[in-house]
């Protein structure tokens, strides 16, 4: 457990916006999260970078967006390899980390880390799927990404079509005609019976993305399903790492962060636009855990 001071849980008025005292419970939760995953980063010597809206959050707010709930970090994929292949087994109970690998039926674009005595399920998953609900932290991987548009919408159709088949090897509530065209889009009963689980499939997505050679532009392949999603963020923005306040703590980012949050909101990032929660419709408890929760 790390230590919070007792104002910390206390409701606030950040930037124009109430951070209530069960918001500041699930932060806190998520600060414990980030705790482990440092920790056995700077064990196995793997370097992470705040992103996306962490990002946004370290340099705009010194920490969280107030109507932000959840912590996005990324790794550069020989390191997220690394993480996910040897260094798994070294989060220690109740932190769980979830990949294709460590359990199955479980097909995100990106790890994430679970603290599996709390919940935050979705919805849609809550009741029908058995992976792990915990409360979690989004790691994900920055991949090339080709430097022209007609390669890119190739990669991205393919990876979208092991996706729909991973989505019909896991979501065994979908039914009647959403099943049939996923079924027959790509062909994809037939690689569904070449592949056979998850975890084969996903395996395809990683050498397609894998199979791109350095352009010099790097970006979240395995989690965005267009093209006009994928920023083209240069890797030589992370050449360098600069340690930021974030809360209680401090966060790695890339030396030319302002390029990075220029690339992903645009020249007015400084600017706040209140919104809601990135996840709003989870079944979120800070204190019990998922199997509690959805008895299971």
């Amino acid at each position: 457990m790390i230590e919070l001071p007792e104002e910390f849980y206390r409701e606030e008025v950040r930037s124009g916006h109430t951070v209530t005292a069960s918001t500041k419970k699930i932060w806190a939760v998520e600060l414990e999260l980030l705790s482990e995953f440092d920790r056995v980063c700077r064990e196995c010597g793997l370097p992470y970078y705040a992103d996306q809206g962490t990002l946004l959050g370290t340099v705009r707010h010194g920490g969280f967006i107030p109507w932000d709930d959840d912590i996005d970090l990324i790794m550069f994929r020989k390191d997220y390899d690394r993480l996910i292949h040897e260094c798994g087994d070294k989060f220690k109970d109740p932190f769980f980390l979830q990949t294709a690998y460590s359990e199955k039926d479980y097909f995100r674009g990106h790890a994430q880390l679970r603290k599996s005595d709390t919940c935050a399920a979705i919805p849609s998953e809550a009741y029908n799927s058995k992976i792990n609900q915990g409360m979690f932290l989004d790691i994900f991987v920055m991949d090339n990404i080709p430097d022209n548009e007609d390669d890119l919408k190739k990669e991205i159709d393919e990876l979208n079509a092991y996706h729909d088949v991973m989505t019909i090897l896991t979501q065994r509530d979908i039914k009647g005609s959403a099943l049939t065209k996923l079924r027959c889009k790509y062909g994809i009963l037939k690689r569904r019976l070449k592949y056979g689980n998850v975890a084969s499939v996903y395996r395809k997505t990683e050498e397609v993305v894998k199979a791109v050679p350095d352009t010099g532009l790097v970006d979240k392949l395995l989690f965005w399903h267009d093209v006009k999603s994928v920023k083209k963020i240069r890797s030589e923005w992370y050449d360098k790492t600069v340690w930021l306040d974030f809360e209680n703590t401090k966060l790695p980012a890339p030396f030319m962060y302002d390029e990075v949050l220029k690339a992903q909101f645009g020249k007015d990032y400084m600017t706040p636009i209140k919104g809601t929660a990135f996840h709003p419709d989870l079944i979120i408890d800070t204190e019990r855990s998922y199997k509690e929760v959805l008895g299971k």
